[in-house]
């Protein structure tokens, strides 16, 4: 300022700690997931990809160090919303005491509700919905790879949600060569998730 004393623009935020949180916060999502041991593999992606069960999708709002608001969107192979809210947080002093914490981050919390949230509408699924989400996700897998061959398998309801109407049957060779090819697919993101897991 005019006095010559330093002053702080909270509202600018570095293009590169913005990159960083990028970067940081999805595999903290991740970690919040596994710990929680209610799932499967799970795995970070720089975008969307067709063959998970569950999707998730988030985007900085603000974040400054101590407050931070995440807006999420979370959706099945279906297409059916989960999560869709915004999560706002304000860190405290001991969330960054790290000698008392090794392994706590300050937004723990933040993760661990989505994580909780998600799990409460996974339970309240039937066995047939949660059968339905994982024959979509191959179809859909398999669509995008060979449309000509899979695109009248899947189709779309009144809620816009996807089905399948018809399934492939296991001897079929394109569709065996499909399922290779998921195979290669998850190794990718396992490689994917080691440079995720290095950078945070």
């Amino acid at each position: 300022d005019e006095s010559g004393t330093p002053r702080i623009d909270h509202t600018a935020v570095d293009p590169k700690i913005r990159r960083l949180e990028t970067h940081f916060l999805p595999t903290a999502m991740k970690k919040a997931l596994d710990e929680s041991g209610h799932w499967g593999q799970t795995f970070v992606s720089p975008g969307e990809v067709q063959s998970p069960d569950l999707f998730i999708n988030a985007s900085i709002l603000a974040s400054d160090g101590h407050s931070i608001a995440l807006i999420f969107y979370v959706t099945d192979s279906t297409g059916r919303i989960w999560y869709n809210e915004t999560v706002e947080y304000n860190t405290q002093d001991w969330d960054y005491t790290a000698a008392e914490w090794p392994d706590r981050d300050p937004y723990d919390a933040i993760f661990n509700h989505v994580a909780n949230q998600l799990v409460e509408v996974r339970n309240n699924l039937t066995p047939e919905e949660q059968k339905r989400i994982r024959l979509v996700s191959k179809m859909r897998f398999a669509t995008d790879l060979a449309p000509d061959a899979f695109e009248n398998y899947l189709a779309v309801n009144a809620k816009n949600q996807f089905y399948v109407q018809r399934f492939p049957a296991e001897n079929d060779p394109t569709y065996q060569i499909i399922q290779q090819l998921h195979g290669t697919e998850l190794e990718m993101l396992s490689h994917i998730e080691e440079y995720y897991d290095h950078l945070h």
